[in-house]
């Protein structure tokens, strides 16, 4: 069976058709699922929107009294794709707004059925595009992702910070006894760079599949606070360095 957790916050016009789309493309690919989507304290109708969505499809939610971040959410899914899934479980990571490209769905399942721990949706892959983005956005969005690239230099990550993954149950399974609790620390955006670095750091293996970011599809104002996320950068980029000089001096000793 594969899961798809998904962090929502206030995406009362996005998550019917989200789900339609889920429901559809599982089908297509003949894949038993579940949708589990963490409210992040909504104050519009996206929690009711899910909850008549419970009616017709396999649909479940957790939910956060008040916004705690995109972080935290992953943090409560894992730990609960960890209890309810089992060893041939994958669990697929995606954004609320409908800018995830469903067609590379089956190619991020057959990485991980083929022995990989995880798979990331990649629009910096070669093939790999990003439709209908800002100007701004696009700008922040690539020299984010390069500083990350010069910074942490993960061999085959283009794609540092997309919430579009896939993960065997193995992994997260293991990533979540290796490392002290909560993994993700994070609680913004940055969090899946975060947990790309412990993923790396335990050394799972992975794919990269070029994927497509469909902003043109998104209905609503989008959530990322790009001041906000600056600094979140900032800081994961000190605490990075700040590891990196301790394992060096430690190595020299």
């Amino acid at each position: 069976m594969i899961y798809f957790l998904i962090p929502v916050l206030n995406e009362e016009e996005n998550v019917e058709s989200l789900i339609s789309s889920l429901d559809s493309i599982s089908k297509d690919i003949k894949e038993d699922y579940r949708i589990l989507f963490v409210n992040d304290g909504s104050d519009d109708s996206t929690p009711q929107i899910i909850r008549k969505e419970m009616e017709s499809f396999p649909v479940d939610m957790i939910e956060n009294a008040v916004n705690e971040g995109p972080g935290a959410s992953f943090e409560k899914g894992f730990k609960h794709f960890i209890e309810i899934a089992n060893g041939e479980d994958i669990v697929i990571t995606i954004e609320g707004d409908n800018t995830g490209d469903l067609s590379i769905l089956p190619k991020m399942l057959s990485e991980i059925r083929n022995g990989k721990d995880f798979a990331l949706a990649s629009c910096y892959a070669k093939g790999g595009k990003l439709k209908n983005l800002s100007f701004e956005r696009k700008f922040f969005s690539k020299a984010a992702n390069f500083l990350c690239m010069i910074l942490f230099q993960i061999p085959g990550a283009r794609t540092y910070s997309s919430f579009y993954r896939a993960f065997s149950h193995q992994a997260i399974s293991q990533v979540y006894s290796k490392f002290d609790h909560p993994v993700i620390t994070e609680k913004g955006f940055v969090c899946m760079v975060e947990f790309l670095l412990k993923l790396h750091k335990a050394g799972f293996t992975f794919a990269e599949v070029p994927a497509t970011l469909f902003f043109d599809k998104r209905k609503g104002t989008s959530k990322l606070k790009i001041k906000d996320t600056i600094q979140s950068y900032l800081r994961l980029f000190m605490k990075f360095l700040v590891l990196k000089k301790t394992f060096s001096q430690n190595d020299s000793k």
